[in-house]
């Protein structure tokens, strides 16, 4: 739990009496490859962190699997509408790895931000970073064309690249497997 401290601590310091009450409050899951944490048209009940493996997180059009993250340890994984508004979510999350994650219910999240309010600060401070992402993904990819999109991803994020199958990347890039191969071929 010392990643998952670290990084709420990141987001804003947290009080030694906090630190332990959220120590109860989260629980340790082991995830095997390719399980489901959540499926799609299902409201996201936990708040994850990944504490170690990769998991995926895709939506389907058309019969088709759309990539739209991939959450490392020491992330966060959180469909922010979902979880928050207690809604139906379209975002489905998969490991890509055998995974351990951290994970609170959204009833406890929600009791300790009313008994501890500076743990408001720090779900502020996490959805401004989930929509700085976003943002950041959608001017690097979507106002790029192809062979752009790949050299940007590859710059910010070269892990996905030895982690991440082609036919994911190529998804997540908003191509076919096929064009995939010919930006790379190009660079």
């Amino acid at each position: 739990m010392t990643n998952l401290f670290a990084y709420l601590d990141s987001l804003y310091p947290l009080p030694k009496e906090l630190d332990e009450v959220l120590q109860q409050a989260f629980r340790k899951r082991t995830i095997a490859k390719k399980e489901y944490l959540l499926w799609a048209g299902k409201p996201c009940q936990h708040l994850y962190f990944v504490e170690k493996g990769l998991l995926h997180v895709f939506y389907c059009l058309e019969e088709k699997d759309i990539s739209s993250s991939f959450i490392k340890e020491g992330e966060v994984a959180i469909p922010v509408g979902s979880f928050f508004g207690q809604k139906r979510g379209h975002e489905n999350i998969q490991a890509m790895e055998e995974s351990v994650v951290l994970c609170i219910d959204y009833n406890q999240w929600e009791q300790l931000l009313h008994q501890f309010p500076v743990l408001n600060y720090v779900a502020r401070r996490l959805l401004e970073k989930c929509l700085a992402m976003h943002l950041q993904r959608f001017q690097g990819m979507w106002t790029q064309l192809a062979d752009r999109r790949y050299k940007w991803l590859k710059e910010q994020y070269p892990w996905l690249f030895q982690r991440v199958p082609a036919k994911y990347l190529a998804s997540y890039l908003g191509i076919t497997p096929a064009m995939l191969s010919r930006v790379k071929a190009k660079r």
